[in-house]
């Protein structure tokens, strides 16, 4: 997808989360989440219509990858393939922030290309696990993201078979029982079969 493309769609899915945001009830962040727990790299299992539609058109093999920056802000990595598992690949670089430090699963994502930081609220995430990942084992197996009014959702993973045989059930669950079941927010799970290939991490400490 090209920037300008990019900036219309986020454009758009702020327009939606503006004139929405009193159409849900409210939802809690993860307490005292552990930020080094959360870091290194995950893989998509679902976002909401809004996503699957703009920016994640056609989108497969979904990854994003979390590091620690130098300024205490959280380096973003997202990247993905278009049309197959072997489709044309596509990133793009920005940074996460707590706005309150004092709570940090409320962040708030830069990209460059975006009219304003969108947010990024972690509501849920699974068991800490050795995965070997040397930048924050043990990690969060799995995370639920989503806003202030839930018009968003990201299922994330750090193992997708892992994630089917273990938390499948727990986060359909979680979903309806908190309301990601409209046609604007239930999931729309990603593809992502054996074939897909990704890029490596950038350097944890990089800055977009």
């Amino acid at each position: 997808m090209t920037t300008s493309s990019l900036t219309l769609a986020l454009v758009a899915a702020v327009v939606v989360l503006g004139t929405s945001m009193h159409a849900t009830e409210a939802i809690d962040v993860v307490p005292n989440l552990n930020v080094t727990a959360y870091l290194g790299r995950w893989y998509q299992i679902a976002d909401d219509f809004s996503s699957a539609a703009t920016f994640e058109k056609g989108a497969w093999c979904v990854a994003a990858d979390y590091g620690l920056r130098s300024d205490g802000k959280i380096s973003v990595f997202n990247q993905q393939r278009t049309g197959s598992a072997t489709g044309p690949p596509g990133n793009i670089k920005g940074y996460a922030y707590a706005p309150n430090p004092s709570i940090p699963a409320k962040l708030k994502v830069h990209f460059d290309v975006a009219p304003i930081d969108g947010p990024y609220w972690i509501v849920a995430v699974g068991p800490r696990v050795p995965t070997g990942n040397a930048i924050c084992d043990p990690c969060y197996d799995y995370a639920i993201v989503t806003d202030e009014a839930k018009i968003s959702l990201f299922v994330l993973t750090r193992d997708v078979n892992r994630y089917y045989a273990k938390y499948n059930e727990t986060v359909t669950n979680f979903l309806d029982t908190n309301g990601f079941n409209k046609p604007w927010n239930r999931p729309i799970y990603t593809n992502q079969p054996p074939q897909c290939t990704y890029s490596p991490p950038p350097p944890p400490s990089f800055e977009a």
